[in-house]
Parts: C-alpha cells; sequence; structure tokens
C-alpha cells in the first residue's frame, strides 16, 4: 500500500464523510478488488493547495481483472452522496486492471495551514503501511 501527500486537516464533517468513503473502498478491495490477492496493491494519494480544491486518489493494481457493473451499487451510491454533500464531486473508473477512484472537495473542508485548530482526521503520509499489515487505514490517517 502507498499513502502520499501532504499534512491536511480536515473539517470534522468532511472527516466522517472521507473515513465512511474509504471504509467503503477498503472493504470491497477487500471481497472484490486488489485486496482479495495477495500481491494486490492500493495507491492513496492526495494533492492540496491553498484555494484549490483537494483531490484525493484511490487506485487498485495487480487485483482480478475488474467490469464495470451494470448497475450502480450501494458502495457507490455511499460515497457519490457523502462527497455530493459536501458539495464535492466522487467519480470511480472501473479500469480492467482495477478501480480508480478520484475525490474532488472544495478548498473549505481541508486546511493546509490551520495548526491551531483540532482537526477531526489528519492525513498526513508521514507514516507508511505495508501490504502486509493488519492495521486498518484509518490507523495511517
Amino acid at each position: 500500500m502507498r499513502i502520499d501527500g501532504p499534512r491536511v486537516l480536515l473539517e470534522p464533517y468532511a472527516a466522517q464523510a472521507i473515513a465512511l468513503v474509504l471504509h467503503e473502498l477498503a472493504t470491497n478491495a477487500a471481497k472484490y478488488g486488489s485486496l482479495s490477492l495477495p500481491d494486490g496493491r492500493i495507491s492513496v494519494t492526495w494533492l492540496q493547495e491553498v484555494g484549490r480544491p483537494t483531490v484525493l486518489h484511490w487506485k487498485e493494481m495487480d487485483g482480478p481483472a475488474v467490469q464495470t457493473p451494470t448497475r450502480q451499487g450501494f458502495g457507490a451510491r455511499i460515497i457519490e452522496r457523502m462527497i455530493g454533500q459536501l458539495e464535492g464531486k466522487a467519480r470511480l473508473d472501473w479500469r480492467a486492471d482495477g478501480l480508480v477512484c478520484e475525490i474532488t472537495l472544495p478548498p473549505w473542508f481541508c486546511h493546509t495551514h490551520l495548526m491551531g485548530r483540532m482537526p477531526a482526521i489528519v492525513l498526513d503520509s508521514g507514516s507508511k503501511m505495508g501490504a502486509r499489515s493488519n492495521r486498518s487505514l484509518c490507523d495511517q490517517l
């Protein structure tokens, strides 16, 4: 697993939505996607610049072949609605080599410059998680 991005403070309601979305993506990756195979990998990266939208990118690799669903599932609806409530956008792309999810959040939900406030969650790529770790993704964020 690769986790990479600048230190970002999320507003509490944005943190809850992002945590739920990441949990949904990780659960599906473990059941059906790249984490269902021993060599499967995931990359979670994000970009944030002051005054610009934050973009979080989830990419699955080396998993089973992926096909675009014929209907929108419950998980995809949860992801789109949770991010939509934040006035953001979620795009799911079922590529043959793995699911890619791109989430864009407006700048007012993510801060790189407010160190005096207590965030609900801190995205920080300083700690890396190995592919065989039993620690959850949320423990790393």
